[in-house]
């Protein structure tokens, strides 16, 4: 049985999430990882960058739009750290589907949001929370 659920911590913060249950004492079936199908709560690493741009950053905010960049390039690992170069050729890559130019401040904003951390100049990791932005201001309402 697939569920979707919600959960508030004693900040108030919510996650969403979906889950496979198996029958109690049943041995259910363990999932096949791979690297090319690696899921993050539900967010898909499989396809190429344009494609994943395509699926997850449309109405977005730049800073949204920078953690989930930043995700894709460490296929949602928040112990790999990127040169933001890269983060910004990337951008360039898919500045198309971005609505236009990486900005310098997506960057500080998606840090102060704490989707992303800077361990030391020029270089990002994601955070812990980096998830949270998956949530558009609708959504928080």
């Amino acid at each position: 049985m697939k569920i979707t659920f919600t959960l508030v911590d004693d900040q108030g913060r919510e996650f969403r999430g979906t889950a496979v249950l198996a029958p109690a004492g049943s041995p259910g079936k363990q999932a096949r990882r791979t690297r090319a199908r690696q899921n993050t709560g539900n967010v898909s690493f499989g396809s190429n960058l344009r494609a994943f741009v395509k699926r997850y950053a449309k109405s977005k905010s730049g800073a949204q739009k920078f953690t989930l960049l930043l995700a894709f390039l460490t296929g949602g690992d928040d112990s790999v750290e990127v040169p933001v170069s890269s983060v910004a050729a990337a951008w360039k890559k898919a500045a198309g589907l971005l609505g236009g130019q990486y900005q310098t401040m997506y960057g500080t904003l998606a840090k102060e949001d704490d989707w992303a951390e800077s361990p030391k100049k020029g270089v990002y990791k994601l955070s812990n929370n980096w998830r949270d932005c998956l949530v558009t201001e609708d959504e928080d309402a």
